[in-house]
């Protein structure tokens, strides 16, 4: 069903907490499951979004992700397109590594001998990914379950028009919309009302 306005509704959400996410450790590409907590963040954004209608939910592989999605295709009443090009940035050697002990470790984190995935092959994936989901439903209502990484080199990476400043976090389970276009325009970002309903942030 398209949407009124002929353009189409992106609403991208950030997975729920993983048990990496509470260890302060770089997850990358590698696969931990979620928290406890994340499982009952993807529960309440998934109550959140039944509110609305939507034509498709698609996913990264990852099963923090997936899982996530899961949670959300259940009460908007959708199967899940699974799209490897919404993975987090490979990180190398440093997946696994504590933050603090990566840090140490490794000052340099782009050095080429870590494999790190630069910014601009992460862009590149990413814009790939949402184009080629956006084709496939113009002027449709479409949400994207992903990481935080990705999501944040994504919006620095395209044309979108209501972005003040660059955005340097994305909460678990956070909400973003765009309406896509040329520029995209943003609608809301990085939003946890959901959350801070339910008392489901981690405080620590």
């Amino acid at each position: 069903m398209n949407d009124a306005t002929g353009a189409t509704h992106v609403c991208i959400v950030r997975h729920g907490e993983s048990e990496w996410n509470v260890e302060k450790r770089i997850q990358g590409q590698m696969d931990p499951p979620l928290s406890d907590l994340g499982e009952r963040q993807a529960r309440a954004v998934a109550r959140r979004l039944s509110q609305e209608r939507w034509d498709a939910i698609y996913t990264s592989d990852l099963a923090r992700a997936r899982l996530t999605a899961e949670a959300i295709a259940q009460q908007v009443g959708l199967q899940i397109a699974v799209r490897t090009g919404l993975r987090e940035r490979a990180f190398g050697r440093l997946e696994g590594i504590l933050h603090i002990d990566a840090r140490a470790k490794y000052p340099d984190w782009d050095a080429p001998e870590l494999g790190r995935e630069t910014e601009e092959a992460l862009s590149e994936r990413a814009r790939s990914a949402f184009e080629e989901i956006v084709s496939t439903h113009p002027g449709q209502r479409v949400l994207v379950v992903t990481h935080g990484g990705l999501i944040r080199q994504f919006l620095g990476s395209i044309d979108l028009d209501g972005m003040a400043e660059p955005v340097t976090e994305v909460r678990n389970t956070s909400v973003t919309r765009l309406e896509w276009g040329s520029p995209c325009r943003l609608l809301i970002c990085n939003d946890i009302d959901h959350l801070l309903a339910e008392n489901l942030l981690r405080l620590a």
